[in-house]
């Protein structure tokens, strides 16, 4: 017993001393070893790799290329690459996946300049934005207006397919846009619907009231009044009625599977511009979609080569890694953010370019004429305006789970499974997966992954199928983040942006560019696609629109006069040299591709028809400075107002001769 007391005495003194000896350390040592442990838990948390570079004396990680022992691609255009078969150092101070990935996002250094805004719409009524930036635009240092690409340019063109919520403003598009423009070629990023300030396309029957107020009372009141209306120099007011709004209304939205708007822009730029070898850059989501449209379309894409940029490849599997740690964790949430604030995008907003009117119905257009309110012309209208996403995600999808979503997965749930009619989330992730089709691609095609991606995890790239492909080169780099790849001291450049620039280049001067197989087959008849032509500012003989204003670096967005995605609508009247090339000009042809049957109606296809023809014909009317015009309408004008003016009158003079007649009566009495 007195043993058991002493050994507890003992080991309480111990305990003691031990206490003591601690008190004796400064706490400026307890400091620098917290310190020092935190920055080895977040070195290891954190992912970085600044001392393994040290180590190496900063010769940075080689690029691992996979491809097939005999592929043609690789003998004849890859070994010709240096970057590909050099080796790649991150930027000091971004030696950190996560770090690239969030000074990408954050800040990016992106070149300034500005693009020329195309605005495409599908058969089914959607809205694609086009942003263009040419070789010219760099070479001569200034932005040009007037300046338009012709049809017979062999000037190499390349399309740009953007990430999940990213459009022509983020920061790695710019540096690749700024990239391909400065080696000589020509640009043009493909915005996915609803992005880069173009929400889902609205056509609805209208009515339109116009009234003129306060016209001069002489014996030419009328004719003026109406000259007035002509030139918008009177008192004008509208009011806009929106009733039975009809069902020229896209429903489609894009997905990680949606490859059917990728293949009528490619296949339109093809048309438009068939001398110019066409390429296709894809990024992240955008990466994912062009590797599934090449391995759908197999040897029918018009696309001579492409280059696929940080894929996430299978999509099941990605679903599960983005959930698996704390980081992971934080990209979802942060991606399920940007994803509310897509489906968040406003409401009905009107826009009303220039008159756009159908010659059909009828419509209370009227002024004031000696207080008499006369018709001037019936006619029935076509509004053409934005449709924001949440009411259409409202009538579509599950509104209440799309607000209280946490995850990707919870998103796809709520919204994406129900608008694209798929059964399950899974089921969505399987039929958007890209692997299945990556054996089936017959395009030269680069594809460049970081090993360290946390957003894309390695456990997904398809290593067989792209060494089983002929056709494919896989490159991958130990690091570089989510489609950051910075170099240098002042992490000013991506690596794969060069490594894309050269390797495009190095194919292009080759024998070794895809061509489109000519199908024996009759082709199905290709379905019109409409370019929205005005009356915006400077339009070109190819639909191009001219932005007007620099994008500075710190400012993400597209300054242009298309009035979408901003705040306050503006109309602008083109001047006469573009409405004569307006006039003159025929509708753009879209792709002759199979469009989903739920997006699909030869409907809506001839009412675009018949709006553009009416825009172009109403627009030269009215916007020219041309007295001819003026004076016609005028002539129509009295033509369908005289036969209820007459009306008038002859009430007018039939009341008169009551009176005299009645006055006569009385005399005689």
């Amino acid at each position: 017993m007195d043993w058991s007391i002493s050994w507890d005495e003992s080991s309480l003194n111990a305990y003691k001393e031990v206490f003591r000896a601690l008190c004796l350390i400064p706490i400026l040592h307890y400091v620098i070893a917290f310190m020092v442990i935190w920055v080895v838990f977040l070195y290891n948390f954190l992912e970085f790799h600044f001392f393994q570079d040290f180590f190496s004396g900063f010769r940075g990680a080689p690029v691992a290329l996979t491809f097939h022992p005999t592929s043609h691609i690789y003998h004849g255009v890859v070994s010709k690459c240096k970057i590909l078969h050099g080796r790649y150092l991150a930027t000091p101070w971004l030696s950190s996946p996560h770090f690239q990935t969030a000074f990408l996002n954050f800040f990016g250094n992106p070149p300034a300049f500005s693009y020329r805004r195309q605005l495409f719409h599908a058969s089914d009524g959607g809205t694609i934005a086009l942003d263009w930036l040419t070789s010219s635009d760099i070479s001569r240092g200034a932005f040009e207006v007037n300046h338009t690409i012709s049809k017979d340019d062999t000037t190499p063109l390349v399309v740009v397919i953007p990430g999940l919520t990213s459009d022509s403003t983020s920061s790695y598009i710019k540096h690749l846009a700024f990239g391909l423009a400065t080696h000589g070629w020509n640009v043009v990023v493909s915005n996915h619907r609803g992005l880069g300030g173009v929400s889902i396309t609205l056509i609805g029957e209208m009515y339109l009231a116009m009234s003129v107020c306060h016209a001069p009372r002489n014996k030419y009141a009328w004719m003026k009044t109406i000259v007035y209306w002509l030139k918008a120099e009177g008192f004008l007011y509208f009011l806009w009625k929106f009733s039975d709004v009809k069902s020229y209304l896209s429903d489609c939205f894009y997905n990680a599977g949606w490859t059917e708007d990728a293949r009528v822009v490619i296949d339109y730029l093809h048309h438009q511009y068939p001398k110019a070898p066409l390429f296709a850059i894809g990024t992240s989501i955008g990466a994912n979609i062009l590797v599934k449209y090449l391995g759908e379309d197999r040897e029918k894409v018009p696309v001579a080569g492409a280059v696929a940029i940080c894929s996430p490849w299978d999509l099941l599997i990605g679903d599960r890694f983005i959930c698996r740690r704390l980081l992971q964790k934080l990209y979802d949430r942060a991606l399920t953010i940007g994803l509310q604030g897509y489906a968040k995008l406003g409401g009905i907003q009107s826009e009303v370019s220039g008159i756009v009117y159908l010659v059909t119905g009828f419509c209370s257009i009227s002024f004031t004429l000696w207080s008499l309110t006369v018709p001037i012309i019936p006619v029935s209208g076509f509004f053409v305006g934005r449709m924001g996403h949440e009411p259409l995600y409202s009538r579509l999808a599950n509104w209440e789970g799309i607000k209280k979503s946490r995850s990707i997965r919870d998103f796809d749930n709520f919204a994406t499974c129900l608008v694209g009619k798929f059964e399950t989330v899974d089921t969505y992730y399987r039929r958007s997966t890209s692997t299945p089709y990556v054996l089936n691609v017959s395009v030269p095609l680069l594809c460049i992954s970081a090993l360290d991606d946390p957003v894309c995890t390695r456990e997904a790239i398809p290593w067989d199928e792209c060494r089983a492909n002929k056709n494919i080169v896989l490159a991958t780099i130990k690091h570089g983040g989510h489609l950051a790849f910075f170099e240098g001291i002042t992490g000013s450049r991506l690596w794969w942006v060069r490594a894309t620039d050269e390797f495009l280049g190095v194919l292009h001067s080759s024998s070794h560019m895809h061509k489109k197989k000519t199908e024996i087959t009759e082709q199905k008849e290709s379905i019109e696609s409409s370019i929205d032509q005005g009356p915006y500012v400077n339009i070109g003989e190819d639909g191009i629109m001219a932005a007007v204003g620099s994008t500075h670096a710190g400012n993400k967005s597209v300054e242009h006069f298309t009035g979408l995605g901003s705040i306050q609508d503006k109309t602008v009247l083109a001047t006469e040299q573009t409405q004569q090339q307006t006039e003159a000009k025929s509708d753009v042809a879209g792709s002759g591709g199979e469009v989903s049957g739920e997006c699909s109606s030869l409907q809506r296809i001839k009412c675009f028809d018949v709006i553009g023809a009416s825009k172009r014909w109403l627009n030269h009317l009215l916007f020219r400075k041309n007295g001819k015009s003026v004076w016609l309408l005028v002539y129509i004008a009295i033509i369908t107002s005289w036969p209820i003016l007459g009306s008038a009158l002859r009430i007018f003079s039939s009341k008169k001769k009551l009176r005299n007649l009645s006055a006569a009566t009385s005399h005689r009495r």
